[in-house]
């Protein structure tokens, strides 16, 4: 149990995979017909909770009751003022408008690069949200940004814990992009590997303004998916470049400013086993 301690990060992750690929992975293969199966593709389509099961098995692995009380408050802990969830729910829709306006002036056809809020009228919008919200946002973000984003937190700068767990999320996602019907299915592998892990760079920033938050960067998770576009027109490598020049240069500025923190953190910071709710003064 103490190796585990010492690892709890990459036992959060290791647990998470096992959980969710024993599900996706015979997804993946039963929509190619390889397995005839039918219990992983409707299991599979709803199967986003492995983070969240994995970062409650690892907070009691790693630190009993307190240790999953700790997670708890993680989600529960609301006071933080209004900056922090009005970034997390207005930041995609201002970033896909941008990304979707230079797409269509630059001659992509409007209803391939719109973002999905506007295919939809208000109400379905509203619908759709709650939906992600309660669902990838809930069932991801507990476990990346409530346990292993302030795990790796106690031993590596800001922008060292975004890139290793943007490289673990784009990974996790995997089995999707082989996954026919999936929202992934048939994007580009390349795309994703730098995506995620410039993404998880403004998901930490966001949480470090969150006073340990994951209400935040559930509610961005959500947004995100809400305002991404709807699907990107067969070889607009284009259109993928300018969503990452984008993101780089965010992820830029975000990272210019984290030159001057100190982590990872004191000790005296930090709880015994799982981290506390602590105020990281990192912005």
């Amino acid at each position: 149990m103490r190796l585990v301690r010492a690892h709890a990060a990459l036992t959060m992750l290791v647990v998470t995979f096992a959980i969710t690929w024993a599900v996706w992975i015979p997804r993946a293969l039963a929509s190619h017909s390889l397995i005839e199966e039918r219990w992983p593709i409707v299991l599979g389509s709803v199967w986003t909770y492995g983070p969240l099961l994995a970062a409650m098995l690892a907070a009691v692995m790693c630190g009993g009751r307190a240790g999953l009380r700790q997670l708890v408050q993680r989600v529960t802990h609301w006071r933080i003022g209004w900056t922090p969830y009005l970034i997390a729910l207005l930041a995609p829709a201002a970033f896909w408008l941008l990304i979707a306006g230079s797409a269509w002036v630059a001659g992509q056809p409007w209803e391939a690069v719109r973002p999905r809020a506007l295919a939809v009228s208000p109400l379905p919008a509203v619908a759709l949200l709650a939906a992600l919200l309660a669902t990838d946002g809930l069932g991801e973000e507990v476990g990346w940004r409530g346990f292993a984003l302030p795990t790796l937190l106690l031993r590596w700068r800001a922008l060292s814990a975004s890139l290793m767990l943007g490289v673990a999320w784009m990974v996790w996602h995997l089995p999707l992009i082989f996954t026919q019907g999936s929202a992934l299915a048939g994007s580009p592998l390349l795309f994703h590997l730098v995506d995620l892990p410039l993404t998880a760079i403004f998901f930490t920033w966001l949480f470090l303004r969150s006073d340990g938050s994951t209400l935040p960067a559930i509610i961005l998770h959500g947004s995100a998916s809400v305002w991404t576009s709807l699907a990107v027109p067969a070889g607009s490598w284009n259109l993928l470049a300018l969503v990452l020049v984008a993101k780089l240069a965010l992820a830029l500025v975000i990272a210019s400013r984290w030159r001057s923190a100190v982590t990872p953190l004191p000790p005296e910071r930090v709880s015994a086993v799982v981290p506390t709710l602590v105020h990281l003064d990192l912005r």
